[in-house]
């Protein structure tokens, strides 16, 4: 996931489960329309 993600203000559900990403998550704090979100627990 890149720092992009920041780029879908429009985004309102967010499903990142069942993967293997590892490393840093970008700041979503833009997506304010954003109302679900699964899986955004990311081992660092």
């Amino acid at each position: 996931v890149t720092d992009d993600l920041n780029k879908c203000v429009s985004l309102n559900y967010l499903d990142v489960g069942n993967n293997e990403s590892t490393g840093s998550f970008p700041d979503i704090s833009s997506l304010t329309e954003l109302t679900h979100s699964h899986g955004i627990l990311w081992r660092i």
